[in-house]
């Protein structure tokens, strides 16, 4: 395993064509900031056309009702100037900020922006994150005047801040303006916003430029302009960024380390805000849908510890994550969230950890000899995870060394993302995801294990039940209660493999970019980028 890992290092120095010299760097053209990042999923203008990771490419140019601090990623205001919640948090009240104006002379915002952008979200056909909450959560969405609105939900919604911040919603103003005149044709051309930079050009397939707003509201961006420019190929990346044709780069930790020894900078999130993990493909075990295949066999608990104890994690974290990474025990449980249970860590090394020989008795009990179980590796990038490709080209060793047929499938990532969200094709598949940003308990659960959230990875009556019992509830020590109850479960369970937490990170060339602070408390992995301080 050690020797393949340092292998690929040695070979991405060799293929760059580097060594430990700086090189020369070049001017941005027009002081234009050039970051070479991989692809997103969906190159689009419609902010609902899917998850998470598609929305980096919205936020220099929109904002959210709620901001969140570049240091703390606490909760501040920013479109709305404050807000508030009923008692019984069915009702989330903001009162906006008079006299911000869109982009390209749109006209100012007010609450009729806002509520449409939320009927953009709620579409039939909308891909993003939090979709059935958007639809199915929220009775009424009411304009009280100009600048004051109320979104009303059918049941207690107590992640309110989440939901309508960067933190952990979508709900990215944009101009209803714009729409009533031009429409969607019109959104495709330009995306219009009130953020620190305005939308520039789109070249399909190659990049994003945004440009700065004189005189804007709230901040002053310290560069003309940024291009993010989409670049599939890691070691392209690096290369772009020693020769100077980029002057920051996303880059996995083992490839960052040879940018480094040239001269770059690494440049970290201020907050941890990502855990890692491999799940196991369709693993319902609910009374309803989608459809159970009896012949997967991840559904067996035995074959999945078995997969899990056959992966040295601390292994993964030393040779990819170039000990950046901290174990954790059950993703979508943190200490500072609900339900955390201390018995996790005092019992994580005998029920998850390395133990080869434990392995081969675990798939011989199930009823799998040597080459009678084969499991599909689906391998891409995922954005924001630059190292996914080597962890998940990393498992096929340790299950082969236990007697595990690993195919490993390349894909495409959107066309993957499509297969798992759309249709539910990925019976007796692993993949690479994240929780990112660390969602609340309840927040988490929903999305990937019930049947209204997006992600199913593990689905079960119990923990359907519980979830909906979590929602009513709003009694802390009760909610404490049963949000443990659910990790319980999932801990004893062996529903997916916790790979480690780790910070967003980002390579820079610190000839041209000093610092750059955002918190990392965002899905979009990047924010913040009138935080960009150029180099004196």
């Amino acid at each position: 395993m050690k020797r393949t890992l340092i292998y690929t290092c040695v070979c991405v120095l060799l293929f760059s064509g580097f060594g430990m010299t700086a090189p020369a760097h070049s001017e941005p053209e027009g002081d234009r900031l050039v970051i070479a990042f991989p692809p997103p999923a969906v190159e689009t203008n419609r902010i609902w056309g899917g998850a998470w990771v598609i929305f980096s490419q919205y936020d220099p140019i929109l904002e959210t009702l709620i901001g969140n601090d570049p240091e703390t990623g606490d909760h501040i205001p920013r479109l709305a100037e404050r807000w508030e919640a009923s008692e019984d948090f069915r009702e989330w009240t903001f009162f906006l900020r008079q006299g911000i104006p869109f982009h390209y002379g749109y006209g100012e915002m007010t609450a009729q922006d806002v509520k449409h952008t939320y009927e953009l979200l709620a579409r039939p056909d909308s891909l993003v994150n939090m979709a059935t909450v958007w639809r199915d959560k929220i009775a009424e969405v009411e304009i009280i005047d100009d600048y004051t609105i109320t979104f009303h939900f059918h049941d207690p919604y107590v992640d309110g801040e989440r939901l309508f911040s960067r933190t952990g919603g979508e709900l990215y103003v944009t101009s209803k303006a714009q729409w009533d005149a031009e429409g969607v044709e019109g959104m495709d051309q330009r995306l219009i916003g009130t953020g620190v930079y305005r939308y520039k050009e789109r070249v399909e397939g190659e990049s994003l430029v945004v440009e700065a707003v004189e005189d804007h509201w709230r901040d002053e961006a310290l560069f003309p302009e940024i291009e993010m420019r989409w670049v599939p190929d890691e070691t392209t990346r690096l290369a772009m960024l020693l020769t100077g044709e980029a002057h920051a780069a996303e880059l996995g930790r083992d490839v960052a380390e040879s940018a480094v020894q040239a001269g770059m900078k690494v440049i970290a999130s201020r907050r941890e805000n990502m855990q890692r993990y491999v799940p196991f493909g369709g693993l319902y075990f609910n009374t309803g849908e989608p459809e159970i295949r009896e012949d997967n066999p991840l559904l067996d608990r035995r074959v999945r510890q078995a997969l899990i104890k056959a992966v040295n994690l601390q292994e993964i974290h030393e040779a990819i994550y170039r000990g950046r990474a901290t174990q954790y025990y059950l993703a979508g449980f943190v200490p500072q969230h609900e339900g955390w249970n201390e018995e996790w860590a005092e019992r994580f090394d005998e029920m998850y950890g390395y133990d080869p020989e434990r392995s081969r008795e675990l798939l011989a009990e199930a009823g799998y000899g040597p080459g009678e179980l084969t499991v599909t590796i689906n391998l891409f990038e995922h954005p924001g995870q630059p190292e996914s490709p080597l962890v998940l080209e990393s498992l096929q060793p340790y299950w082969e060394a236990v007697g595990v047929n690993a195919v490993i499938r390349p894909v495409e990532f959107g066309t993957f993302l499509s297969r798992w969200f759309e249709d539910i094709e990925v019976h007796g598949e692993v993949w690479i995801t994240r929780n990112t940003p660390l969602r609340t308990t309840q927040e988490f659960i929903g999305f990937w294990h019930t049947t209204d959230g997006l992600g199913k990875l593990y689905l079960h009556d119990f923990i359907q039940e519980k979830h909906q019992r979590l929602v009513h509830e709003l009694d802390p020590d009760e909610r404490d209660r049963i949000a443990r109850e659910i990790g319980n479960h999932l801990f004893e369970e062996f529903v997916l493999i916790p790979l480690g937490a780790t910070h967003v990170e980002i390579v820079v060339n610190p000839e041209f970019i000093a610092d750059w602070v955002w918190p990392g408390q965002a899905p979009t992995n990047h924010t913040h980028y009138y935080m960009i301080v150029p180099a004196s």
